[in-house]
Order: C-alpha cells, then sequence, then structure tokens
C-alpha cells in the first residue's frame, strides 16, 4: 500500500510554512526594534555620564590648579629648607659591621 499526500494536503502544509515563516519574521523584528529602544535609551544614558565625569574632572583640575598657587611659595621654601638643613649621621649598620671586624 503506497500512501500519498493529496494537493490539497501539501498546500496547506506550504502555507503553514509560509505563514510560521511570516511570524518568526514579524517578531525578529519586534525584537529588533526593543533592542533598539534599549540601545537608544541607554546609550544617552552614558552619554550623560561622560558628560558629568568630564565636567568633575575639570572642577577637580581648577581647584588642585588653586591650591598649587596658594600654597606654591610656601612649598618651594620648605623644601630648600630641607635640602640645605643637613645632619650628618653614622649610618647604624657601620656599627655592626665594626663589632665583626669587617670595616
Amino acid at each position: 500500500m503506497k500512501h500519498y499526500i493529496s494537493a490539497g494536503r501539501t498546500k496547506r502544509l506550504r502555507q503553514a510554512k509560509e505563514e510560521a515563516r511570516a511570524e518568526i519574521e514579524a517578531y525578529r523584528l519586534q525584537r529588533k526594534r526593543c533592542y533598539e529602544e534599549f540601545e537608544r535609551r541607554h546609550v544617552g544614558t552614558n552619554e550623560n555620564a561622560l558628560a558629568e565625569t568630564e565636567m568633575n574632572t575639570n572642577l577637580y583640575v581648577q581647584n588642585l590648579a588653586e591650591v598649587v598657587t596658594v600654597r606654591k611659595d610656601q612649598i618651594i621654601k620648605d623644601l630648600i629648607a630641607l635640602a640645605l638643613d643637613i645632619h650628618p649621621q653614622i649610618n647604624p649598620n657601620f656599627f655592626i659591621l665594626k663589632s665583626y671586624n669587617v670595616i
């Protein structure tokens, strides 16, 4: 016994297959639009965060520049004083080595 598929059944299978493809394509396009919307919302947020970070960084650099101008002279004086204030001392290791007659 051979089983034959009727022409009507074949036509219905093809039609169902085409409908399934159309539904899949519609779902894919819907998901793509949702993703693009999500991406657009979050990319905007990143740009805002970048602008805010740049603004905070600029303020911080300006504050540092002000502190430098205010304290620059005193810091230079302190550095010069430290460089010129010499107190010669013998290294503690010298005494250890001398006790072992290495020096």
